[in-house]
């Protein structure tokens, strides 16, 4: 699901559960998409709800969620579609010359 500024609460927390599992499967996609998630949360009052049906979470919870997942999406980015891991090589030309 592609959350946008029409998205409602109920969405967006359904977006948030879909992906709480971003860090199992290591997953930046789906970290971003948590992100998204996230952001459209914490715009949002920390209870929310019609009639008797109420739903409530804590910002603070979410904005850690979405920093270690926002931290984790910048690990990932350097090798997303390299193939490759990072690695600088030392230069040992002219070592003991």
């Amino acid at each position: 699901m592609s959350l946008d500024e029409s998205s409602t609460f109920d969405e967006a927390l359904t977006e948030y559960r879909a992906c709480a599992d971003w860090d199992l499967d290591a997953d930046p996609a789906k970290a971003r998409r948590f992100v998204v998630a996230c952001r459209h949360l914490l715009m949002r009052p920390s209870l929310a709800g019609k009639g008797s049906s109420q739903v409530a979470f804590d910002h603070k919870q979410v904005a850690a969620e979405m920093r270690t997942a926002k931290g984790f999406i910048a690990a990932s980015s350097a090798t997303v579609g390299t193939g490759a891991v990072a690695v600088r090589h030392a230069d040992l030309r002219g070592f003991r010359t």
